[in-house]
Parts: C-alpha cells; sequence; structure tokens
C-alpha cells in the first residue's frame, strides 16, 4: 500500500476546515450580525440582509 503525502493530508484539511467554516458563515441569521460583517458592502449596495431574503444575501 502506498504512502500519502503529507502536502496531500495537509491540502485536504485545508479544504475541509475552509468548507466548515463557510458552511457555517453562510447559516448566520443574526440580521445584526451580517450588518456588522458587511457594513462597508451594505453602505455601497444600499442592500441590506432582511429575513425574507437572506438565504440570497
Amino acid at each position: 500500500m502506498g504512502k500519502i503525502s503529507g502536502s496531500f493530508i495537509s491540502l485536504s484539511r485545508d479544504r475541509m476546515e475552509t468548507e466548515i467554516l463557510m458552511d457555517t458563515f453562510l447559516n448566520i441569521d443574526d440580521i445584526n450580525l451580517l450588518k456588522k460583517i458587511f457594513a462597508k458592502e451594505i453602505d455601497k449596495t444600499k442592500l441590506e440582509p432582511k429575513i425574507e431574503y437572506l438565504e440570497f444575501f
């Protein structure tokens, strides 16, 4: 059986952690927190997150 290189394991772990982080981030449903995180973008676009279309924000 062949060996798995350390760089492959590291890359796989990095991808897994990134996916978990993004899934967590995308599931934020606290409107006030989103307004703080995206304050600059909201100021530029004048679009604010609303619960009705939160999944598209």
